[in-house]
């Protein structure tokens, strides 16, 4: 039986919401921690520890939760955001995007070539939510794409390591052309061409990163979705 088969009610309430859950099963890089029928915790292989968080009750969550000291969490209920709001940890609050139909058409009007390490100047200075470390294990996945016009540059897009798409960046002088579309569609036929879902996340005040999505046909979560992170600074002690 796959994990997530006592939770599809749920997920079906919206799969957009949980297809980052949905990926990492299936790519086989997250490891259940907890189950017990009503709440389920994945712990992600990554580098720096990050945890899924799937619950039909968020009081039965919050119980196991308060368990263990978690660093990193995924969370999509609003009881368990401010939970750990009170605990002093950053937020950050988002759409998740997917998509599930066909093959998307490509205009030719970009070339998209697989970047290499001669490119991690010129990502350092334009992509400030990387590491050099965290750009350097993404081209060594070889899921780094620089689009060009000609022998020139004008933008990359790449998959972060638990497998959602970003990393989408245009040069100034290149944008309001429609390339970003046409990078978007690129990595979304790549992920399709391997078997992979495609999906990404946007931040919630980001209207045109969503209507770019809707435009492409992607499918957007009803709920948002919180990264939330341990921050030393703001630790403090747990209040309930």
């Amino acid at each position: 039986m796959n994990v997530l088969d006592k939770y599809m009610d749920l997920i079906n309430e919206d799969k957009a919401l949980y297809v980052d859950v949905i990926e990492s099963l299936r790519r086989n890089i997250c490891t259940p921690v907890f189950d017990n029928g009503t709440t389920l915790i994945l712990e992600h292989s990554s580098d720096w520890p990050f945890y899924f968080v799937v619950t039909r009750d968020t009081k039965d969550a919050l119980s196991c939760l308060r368990e263990k000291d978690y660093p990193c969490l995924l969370v999509r209920d609003a009881e368990i955001l401010e939970y750990y709001r009170k605990k002093g940890y950053g937020v950050s609050s988002c759409y998740q995007v997917y998509y599930d139909g066909e093959k998307l058409p490509l205009s030719g009007t970009l070339e998209m070539k697989e970047l290499d390490m001669s490119y991690i100047p010129v990502i350092a200075a334009n992509y400030n939510m990387y590491s050099e470390e965290e750009t350097i294990d993404t081209i060594k996945r070889h899921e780094l794409f620089g689009g060009f016009a000609g022998d020139t540059l004008i933008g990359f897009i790449g998959i972060h390591g638990e497998g959602s798409m970003g990393m989408l960046h245009i040069f100034d002088e290149y944008r309001k052309k429609g390339y970003g579309y046409e990078m978007e569609k690129f990595l979304i036929n790549y992920q399709l061409d391997r078997g992979a879902i495609p999906y990404g996340q946007v931040v919630d005040d980001n209207e045109k990163s969503l209507f770019l999505q809707k435009k492409m046909g992607m499918k957007v979560s009803r709920r948002k979705f919180y990264w939330t992170w341990k921050e030393d600074q703001n630790e403090q002690n747990e209040e309930d």
